[in-house]
């Protein structure tokens, strides 16, 4: 299971939802793979969001210059 970037955890989490709905897979260890997916996700989006409040600030110390 390739879990290293955002688009890998989703395509796993879908791949684990389609077995489980195909009864391939047993509730439990669903529930603990969508428990570790469910965080692992959390972490990216954490990722992403300073990802863009460093960005967000970059582009506000350059309007800075454009005040009157």
């Amino acid at each position: 299971m390739k879990l290293s970037t955002r688009e890998d955890a989703r395509q796993s989490l879908a791949r684990i939802i389609r077995l489980r709905a195909q009864g391939k897979m047993e509730s439990d260890r669903f529930r603990d793979l969508c428990y570790g997916l469910a965080h692992l996700l959390g972490y990216f989006k954490l990722e992403l969001d300073a990802d863009v409040e460093k960005r967000l600030e970059v582009l506000e110390e350059r309007m800075e210059g454009f005040e009157r």
